[in-house]
């Protein structure tokens, strides 16, 4: 028990503390060095520019790999890929996997936000965290 408590204490201090200092981690091991940015899926015109540790890593970088392609991701075969993953593929919505406090609590914002629940409904939490965060 000990060494569970040990654990879960260390790592939430070593989170906090990565989280507090940049968004951009550099991982070396002896001259190979690999600089890892935190991701995000949705910025807002507030959120640029970008903090300059990524400036800086872009600087220091000779090759730059994205989690995804951007360009491939407007193409009509990305976005039924995506869907298809999206949202349940028995038809079932989400009320069917959410406790009903947690619907009630997720209809309550949305109504109070202008999104109608009825649009979002077939999607995954994932997605629709997304969506609502967006808003």
């Amino acid at each position: 028990m000990k060494k569970i408590l040990l654990t879960i204490t260390l790592v939430a201090m070593l989170c906090t503390q990565a989280l507090a200092e940049s968004s951009v981690w550099k991982v070396q091991k002896g001259d190979s060095v690999l600089f890892l940015g935190g991701t995000f899926h949705l910025l807002h015109p507030s959120d640029f520019p970008l903090p300059p540790e990524f400036e800086k890593a872009y600087k220091a970088s000779e090759l730059l790999v994205f989690e995804t392609d951007i360009g491939k991701s407007k193409e009509a075969a990305a976005q039924q890929k995506l869907m298809a993953k999206a949202m349940y593929a028995d038809g079932s919505t989400i009320d069917k996997y959410l406790s009903l406090k947690t619907y009630k609590s997720l209809n309550a914002y949305c109504a109070a936000n202008g999104i109608p629940l009825e649009s979002l409904k077939h999607f995954k939490p994932s997605i629709i965290a997304v969506t609502i965060a967006a808003v």
